[in-house]
């Protein structure tokens, strides 16, 4: 593929429908099946950090999935 500062809008159209598409599908599939993917855990803004401890447990799990 052309680097991205040459392509046509014609090639940027093409590409911006298959990354559509392949995002639609990941999104479908995660709903579909959820237990296939990794639950990423949140907070509400302003109520806090995690622990170090789970940090480096969570991001070391999800860091050697990869």
């Amino acid at each position: 593929m052309l680097g991205t500062s040459r392509m046509s809008p014609e090639m940027w159209a093409v590409l911006r429908r298959r990354m559509i598409q392949e995002t639609e599908e990941f999104i479908n599939d995660g709903l579909a099946h959820p237990e296939r993917y990794v639950y990423i855990p949140r907070k509400e803004v302003g109520t806090g950090g995690w622990s170090v401890t789970f940090a480096s447990v969570f991001w070391s799990q999800i860091l050697a999935s990869s």
